[in-house]
């Protein structure tokens, strides 16, 4: 869909401009790696829309683009309007172009469909983020063949799940690896599918907000230079605390007509494995096509998950800041984790 806005080459100036675009990447790659050597490339050189894709091609390409914005502003309603139009199929997340989006969603989709013949269910599961979720949904789609899915758009703790891709994606074989909270609006989307059980995967949140802002800083997303303790203790109170309570709140009240199961984060490898079996052997109470895969071996997928010491954050930051953190910890929090100051 899109190409690289390359000048004509009929100005001296432009073919020299572009060789030294040419000489900045290369010197970007030797510093700095290819990743980033690509992005600078694109940022200097820019992208067009390709004249070999039609209106239609184009209009739908637009709705998932706005949509993906729509929820980056918080906008759920109009996320779900856009991803509507748009025709998109769930993909594995992040915020793909939509010639990318495409393509990976339609071969999730293709293994998705030969996978519902073995009848197997989707598992949806809310994860906190650096929970060693993507071990566990990967860990879980390899051992079942089934896609790993994301049905939400969004930045945590706000991630919105999209009706369009919820409905296909809860609809059969398929394990999500999703981190949407208990808003009001993703708690309709659950009801409106006739979800009343939902697994919620959770860590000790000061741990969990170390290492997320900490891969922050290593992808260069976050300052380096930024007050990090300030910034932890910032983002503890307006990411993962309300993201708990929201999930604490809906096990704790029948009224929200949602069970809640707790899958709770351990620094093992071994550990990865129990909660597979954990989570599949509650599903095969009500899928029979379950039974096999919960009580033989479950070998790891490894995916962003490092074993080590949960406390190890303690030794990064100071006593006030741990002070502070215990603090704002709630004591519902505090008890559902068993955590200590």
């Amino acid at each position: 869909m899109l190409e690289l806005r390359i000048p004509p080459p009929y100005a001296n100036t432009e073919i020299e401009r572009v060789k030294q675009i040419i000489e900045y990447v290369e010197e970007t790659q030797l510093q700095l790696g290819s990743r980033a050597a690509n992005q600078r490339l694109i940022d200097e050189i820019g992208v067009n829309v390709s004249r070999v894709r039609n209106e239609a091609y184009c209009t739908e390409a637009l709705d998932y683009h706005l949509g993906l914005l729509c929820a980056y502003v918080g906008n759920a309603q109009a996320a779900a309007h856009h991803i509507d139009r748009s025709n998109a199929l769930p993909g594995s997340g992040g915020r793909k172009i939509f010639s990318d989006h495409l393509a990976e969603s339609l071969e999730l989709h293709r293994r998705q469909e030969l996978a519902k013949s073995r009848s197997i269910p989707s598992v949806l599961i809310a994860a906190m983020p650096r929970s060693a979720s993507a071990s566990l949904t990967q860990t879980i789609g390899a051992l079942l063949d089934i896609p790993t899915m994301r049905a939400s758009c969004g930045n945590f703790p706000e991630y919105f799940l999209m009706p369009r891709w919820f409905g296909l994606a809860a609809s059969g074989a398929a394990v999500f690896h999703d981190h949407f909270g208990a808003s009001l609006f993703n708690l309709r989307v659950l009801t409106d599918n006739n979800v009343n059980e939902v697994f919620v995967r959770i860590r000790d949140p000061r741990s969990a907000i170390y290492s997320w802002l900490s891969l922050r800083i290593k992808v260069g997303t976050l300052n380096i230079a930024t007050d990090f303790e300030h910034t932890l203790i910032q983002e503890y109170n307006r990411c993962f605390i309300p993201w708990l309570q929201g999930w604490i709140a809906v096990a704790t009240k029948p009224e929200f007509g949602i069970k809640v199961h707790w899958s709770l984060y351990q620094p093992r490898r071994d550990a990865v494995a129990d909660a597979v079996r954990g989570i599949l052997s509650t599903l095969a109470a009500t899928h029979a096509s379950l039974e096999p895969y919960h009580t033989g071996d479950i070998p790891l997928v490894e995916a962003n998950f490092v074993e080590g010491d949960d406390e190890s954050w303690r030794r990064s930051v100071s006593p006030d800041c741990q002070k502070r953190l215990w603090e704002a910890t709630p004591t519902e929090v505090r008890d559902l984790l068993a955590l200590r100051a």
